[in-house]
């Protein structure tokens, strides 16, 4: 029998007559190992597949190198006209295939569970929290030291393997901007008015909110670090939109301007309890080294650029020329 099977070996090294090949096995092959499955089990995922005509070789070869002990559970990508050699390769060394999940900068993070939440990739293992807030018990799962949730997730295209949890993934995009948060302080500019990282990653959620135009946001955080250094209320729309929650319907009026909240920031001075979102890296740098300059306003042009002024009397020319005179013309266009 030993030979037999010495011989059957043999032959499958000259001529590997496994492998299926047929047009059916042109296109890769996705083999999904569940963790306890036996190898006549995986072997018949692969007949199944279209991929190899038969699994007596496949399991026969595996005994034989040993490779049997070694497979491990996930999801492989298995390469058309592949060998069954190649095959028990791949699985035995877990190079499993991965996917790509996108972190998306400029969102709360009640807005990155629920995307993460219905991804097929990941596995859903949160508790059942509702609104995450300042959860203690998430915040445990997660690993996280910081007083607050918002923000504090790297925005970034993540490979993950089918399968890992959430918690996991968090985990690992939270530790990615604890390392970039870092760096950002690290590099910061001289007389910053910023007093920790905590309060570089709220400036920078703002910021990541206000930008329009890559190359305003250095500009844009020279406005908001001059008024933090002279206590001058920031007074960004965003802030309030946040505070708005799901009340906010696309427009704010001058009401909103007055609604009682730390995150209004025409009302309170200086920066709000948290980040009211997630900040890029380019947000990051741009609150830790701003521009140059001494303007204390800006308003958005309409066309994703922002006009800057130093004075009060520019500014309200500004808000004129690019707001109140473009909204008219725009009503009578209609």
């Amino acid at each position: 029998m030993f030979f037999g099977l010495l011989a059957l070996l043999a032959a499958s090294l000259i001529v590997d007559h496994a492998v299926n090949k047929s047009s059916d096995a042109r296109n890769a092959f996705v083999l999904d190992i569940q963790p306890g499955d036996s190898l006549a089990l995986i072997g018949r995922k692969l007949v199944s597949g279209n991929f190899l005509s038969g699994d007596q070789l496949f399991r026969v070869y595996a005994r034989l190198t040993g490779l049997d002990k070694k497979i491990k559970a996930g999801e492989y990508l298995i390469p058309a006209r592949s060998s069954v050699l190649s095959i028990l390769t791949l699985i035995s060394g877990g190079k499993t295939t991965t996917y790509r999940v996108r972190v998306k900068e400029g969102i709360t993070v009640n807005k990155l569970l629920a995307e993460l939440q219905s991804s097929v990739i990941l596995r859903d293992d949160l508790p059942s929290l509702g609104s995450v807030g300042n959860h203690d018990v998430f915040k445990d799962l997660i690993g996280i030291q910081t007083p607050f949730l918002e923000g504090i997730f790297f925005p970034d295209t993540y490979f993950v393997q089918k399968g890992t949890s959430i918690t996991s993934f968090l985990s690992l995009t939270h530790r990615k901007m604890v390392d970039e948060l870092s760096s950002a302080w690290g590099k910061r500019a001289d007389n910053l008015p910023l007093k920790s990282e905590e309060q570089l990653l709220i400036l920078a959620s703002i910021i990541e909110k206000e930008t329009g135009l890559a190359e305003d946001a250095t500009k844009i955080s020279q406005v908001f670090n001059k008024r933090l250094s002279i206590n001058m209320k920031l007074q960004s729309d965003p802030t309030v939109i946040y505070a708005m929650g799901d009340s906010f319907d696309g427009n704010i009026r001058k009401r909103d301007l007055a609604i009682k909240s730390p995150y209004n920031t025409y009302t309170t001075r200086g920066l709000p309890p948290t980040p009211i979102a997630i900040p890029s890296r380019r947000s990051l740098l741009a609150a830790s080294r701003p521009a140059e300059g001494d303007y204390l306003y800006f308003v958005a042009r309409g066309n994703g650029s922002s006009q800057f002024s130093k004075t009060l009397a520019e500014h309200n020319d500004a808000v004129r020329e690019y707001q109140i005179l473009r909204k008219s013309a725009r009503k009578r266009s209609l």
